[in-house]
């Protein structure tokens, strides 16, 4: 697959050449802890050459005397000290033992309110995803459904925001404008679909031993006479199992019918939720997003996540058809048709446009017209919305731009 990002990643210190030769001198390219990384035997390109390093304690580095640009090196020497522990640095800056330090994320913030350490701090960007890992090789994580429910619970924009203080939540491995890239948004917040997926989980392993004792019960009490109370015992247990295999039941229609938790709810509101998730990437993409909530509220009834979802699908589609900038227009309206009042959502970009080869077919699953695309993510907006008695429809598209129609019935 394109990875439009791959020579920004290339810039990484883990990607720059070194000397052949001089490692061969040492033993095999492949063998570690040879002495070529040592103190006059390193050969590097910087405008530092390797001093002398005690594993664990300190490294220091000297102004190279072969650097192209060694006249404008201001440093004749450096020290690094691998503190593990950006506390400990922080206090150490603090104390004037250091010069730069990095301080832990949960105290950047209130650095920055400081007045006596804001001038101090000096802000860099960096790119990185933090990630969850699960060992999917013990229960209850061997099952998919289990990792798909944990996944829809758990609340990404939070943990951005309380634990690495960012407002750009995870939706894929790569951060968000990579080279103009986007990846398309993984699995939300869904908590509704989450417990439906537990909940269907939690019947199906009911349901397998129900199951069984109901056939071993079947086959009892054949030889009981009428009067013996053992018959009412049977009785008894078969009306339990009836119990329980019709809670089963309820449960797993619960989890088939989603329609059984739509709610009342503004499209306004899920348009401006939308935009704060968002709200980032726009600007990092140089995206200004225009939108006017209508005088009253637009209400219609429907799964609030899901609604959300179709929205973030068709903002980052218009996102990635500019790729140099841009506006999205977001319009929402009531419209009357024959089957009555409808909710009217219109979102037109000033991007390439859809291929024209391809626009009657932009609904189709597997149907991509970018580089790297799944094909999924108009598909499965589409009957989500025809599921909630609504309709997703391409209005218009040229070399100027494109609109998407979005209609759903009135509460």
């Amino acid at each position: 697959h394109p990875v439009p990002y791959f020579l920004g990643l290339i810039c990484h210190h883990s990607w720059l050449p070194v000397h052949p030769a001089t490692i061969l001198k040492f033993g095999k390219i492949d063998t570690l802890n040879t002495p070529w990384t040592r103190p006059g035997s390193l050969v590097g390109n910087g405008a530092f050459t390797l001093a002398a390093w005690t594993p664990n304690q300190n490294l220091r580095v000297t102004q190279s005397t072969t650097y192209w640009d060694r006249a404008h090196v201001t440093l004749n020497a450096a020290v690094f000290y691998p503190i593990e522990n950006p506390s400990v640095g922080e206090a150490a800056f603090r104390a004037g033992q250091l010069h730069i330090a990095i301080p832990p994320v949960a105290k950047i913030v209130a650095a920055q309110k400081d007045p006596a350490l804001a001038p101090l701090l000096h802000d860099g960007v960096a790119l990185s995803t933090a990630i969850l890992r699960l060992n999917c090789q013990r229960p209850p994580f061997t099952d998919a459904r289990v990792r798909r429910a944990l996944a829809l619970a758990i609340d990404r924009t939070q943990l951005a925001q309380r634990i690495i203080h960012s407002n750009t939540p995870a939706n894929s491995f790569t951060p968000p404008a990579c080279a103009g890239y986007t990846a398309d948004p993984g699995v939300g917040t869904d908590i509704a679909e989450a417990r439906r997926l537990l909940a269907a989980e939690i019947a199906h392993e009911i349901r397998n031993p129900l199951t069984v004792l109901k056939l071993l019960h079947g086959g009892l009490g054949v030889d009981f006479t009428p009067d013996d109370p053992r018959q009412t015992d049977m009785r008894v247990i078969g009306e339990k199992l009836d119990q329980l295999e019709g809670i089963v039941t309820r449960v797993l229609n619960f989890a088939k019918a989603p329609t059984s938790l739509h709610t009342r709810c503004s499209l306004g509101e899920i348009i401006e939720d939308t935009l704060v998730l968002l709200r980032l990437k726009l600007a990092q993409s140089k995206i200004a997003f225009r939108f006017e909530p209508p005088a009253r509220p637009v209400v219609v009834e429907g799964h609030h996540g899901q609604l959300q979802q179709v929205l973030l699908n068709l903002i980052i589609n218009a996102m990635q058809a500019m790729p140099d900038g841009g506006t999205i227009h977001v319009t929402l309206d009531v419209a009357l048709r024959d089957s009555g009042a409808v909710a009217q959502l219109d979102l037109a970009d000033t991007g390439t446009g859809i291929p024209e080869n391809i626009r009657d077919r932009i609904f189709d699953s597997f149907l991509s017209g970018r580089p790297g695309g799944t094909g999924l993510g108009l598909a499965i907006a589409k009957r989500v919305l025809i599921s909630h008695h609504g309709d997703l429809t391409l209005l218009a598209s040229s070399p100027e731009g494109t609109t998407m129609r979005l209609t759903l019935p009135l509460a």
